[in-house]
This record gives structure tokens, sequence and C-alpha cells, in this order.
């Protein structure tokens, strides 16, 4: 599989982790890059130990920058970081030749055996190491979109209470208020009909 490759900072990545990669240059707009696009893929599968990766000029131009791309489909070959070979257009013996070029620069160990076939060898291929860790580098990148996109719920405010002492305090005042009106009702009807209302107004007020 092709890797689409989405912004700068994933093809620093993918430069740092493959020493072999193959890039196809395109943008949406252009009939000869949907052309040839079935036909780079299918040349993945001869070459196991280079990376593929598909770059839009305009989603990423800073990257099309850096190789001084001027025309789509263009392809640039890279051995650790540096230029082996470009081809503008889809000539496709050109491509087939930078890649068995750069397919020849693959270390090898033991007897010959080129890292990327695990014939033989219960270790990954480096096409596997490559999946592995474009896995890990999505999935960093997703933790961190997912971490800056959390908002913080604002805490509400606790409810305030009234203090027991000023309820308290309201509750006396009511109470002494209804006390002292029934005192006065009681001495105004006492003193009304009395003959003596100073004397009965004083019995009241000591009682």
């Amino acid at each position: 599989m092709v890797q689409s490759i989405s912004d700068e900072s994933e093809h620093d990545y993918v430069v740092k982790q493959n020493p072999l990669i193959a890039l196809k240059f395109s943008a949406e707009w252009c009939g000869p890059c949907k052309a040839i696009k079935p036909v780079f893929e299918s040349l993945q599968a001869s070459f196991p130990q280079i990376f593929f990766g598909d770059i839009d000029i305009d989603k990423v131009p800073e990257v099309a920058q850096l190789y001084g791309i001027t025309a789509v489909p263009s392809f640039v070959f890279l051995h650790n970081g540096k230029i082996e070979d470009k081809v503008t257009g889809g000539d496709l013996p050109k491509i087939s030749v930078a890649l068995k070029k750069l397919a020849g620069k693959a270390p090898t160990f033991g007897r010959g055996k080129k890292v990327g076939s695990s014939t033989g060898s219960s270790e990954p291929s480096i096409a596997e190491l490559r999946n592995i860790r474009m896995q890990k580098y999505q999935d960093e990148k997703a933790s961190e979109t997912t971490k800056d996109s959390k908002v913080e719920t604002p805490q509400k405010p606790e409810k305030t209470t009234k203090s027991t002492s000023a309820t308290g305090s309201t509750e006396s005042y009511a109470s002494d208020f209804i006390a002292n009106a029934a005192f006065y009702v009681k001495l105004y009807f006492a003193t009304l009909f009395s003959l003596d209302a100073r004397g009965t107004a004083m019995r009241l007020r000591n009682a």
C-alpha cells in the first residue's frame, strides 16, 4: 500500500525511519497522475524494501518545494534522506530503472540475504516494520489531536446556604413581634372597660 503523506512532519518522520524511499508527487486535478497511480502501487509488491509515498503538492506545498517539484507527476528516490534519482512525468521505464537502482542499495546480512525478505526467517520484513512504524506515528498523532481537542468543563459554583444564626435571629424577631402585638391587644381591651385603667395596665405589665 502506498502511504499518503499529509503534512511536513509526517514526511520528516518517514525520511528518518526509512533508508529507501520512493515518493510520487501528484495533484487532484492531474489526469496523468491518476493514470500512473495504480501502476506505481503495483510496483511496490516487487520492492518491499522500499517505502512508497504519495504527496499532493497542493496539500503539502512545502515538501514539493523542498524537492524542487515543478510538474506532476514527478518521482523522487531517496537513500538515507539524499536524492538518488528524480523522474519528471509518468515515464514508466525510467521509474522502474530508478527503483531497481535504489533497491540495490538495501543492506544485506548473512549470505547475501536482503533486508525485507522474510523467507526462512521469523523476523518481520522491512515492509512490516515500516507499517508498524507508520501505525505508531499515526497513533501518536491521533492521541495529540484528541488531547488538544479536550475542553475542560467549568465547575459549577457551590450553592450558598443561609447561616443558622441568621435564620434563628429572624425567627426570634418574628416571635417577639407577635408576643408584643398580643400583649397590646389584651391591654387595650382590658383598660377599655376598666374604671381604673392605669392600675389594670400596671397589673397586666407585671403579670
